[in-house]
């Protein structure tokens, strides 16, 4: 599931639908225990896809972020954090996408080359996360360390380098 799933052939691109209710049984309470227990955790959060209305693939299998989803996604960012936050629940870092050179056929994944990793976070995610104040720390590469090449050349923009913690 995602946080904003559709019937196939609609968009939300408001995020009308937008709800964290499926991790009210079993995440959310299994988080706040933790940080109960230890409130210096420090917690990641990581998408194995976008919601399929904004993919290419119009599926969460395979597919690249449409570029007219890049604004919508980057609010869903906005919006998970501080619905988390509302349950007592800091997020301290993101990153844009779990394994982004990897597009699984038979699981959620989604496809995200350096150029649209840079595009994304510099022009839509960094700007939003700063015009409402949100310190949640962005990361770009959340992969295997064999294609150094690969953050680096998202680190080679300019504008997106500046949002970039990691």
């Amino acid at each position: 599931y995602s946080y904003n799933d559709v019937p196939a052939g609609q968009t939300d691109p408001t995020l009308a639908r937008f709800s964290i209710e499926p991790d009210r049984t079993e995440t959310i309470p299994i988080l706040q225990r933790a940080f109960e227990i230890n409130p210096r955790l420090t917690l990641m959060a990581t998408p194995w896809s976008a919601p399929a209305w904004m993919k290419t693939s119009g599926s969460m299998i395979t597919g690249t972020l449409r570029a007219e989803a890049y604004a919508p996604f980057a609010e869903y960012f906005r919006k998970f954090i501080e619905a988390y936050a509302s349950e007592g629940i800091p997020v301290h870092l993101v990153s844009v996408q779990n394994e982004p050179h990897y597009e699984p056929s038979d699981y959620p994944g989604m496809r995200l080359d350096p150029p649209a990793r840079a595009r994304f976070i510099g022009q839509h995610l960094g700007p939003l996360f700063a015009r409402s104040g949100i310190a949640t720390q962005i990361l770009d590469w959340d992969h295997n360390w064999d294609q150094p090449d690969s953050p680096l050349e998202v680190l080679g923009d300019s504008v997106a380098r500046r949002y970039i913690a990691g």
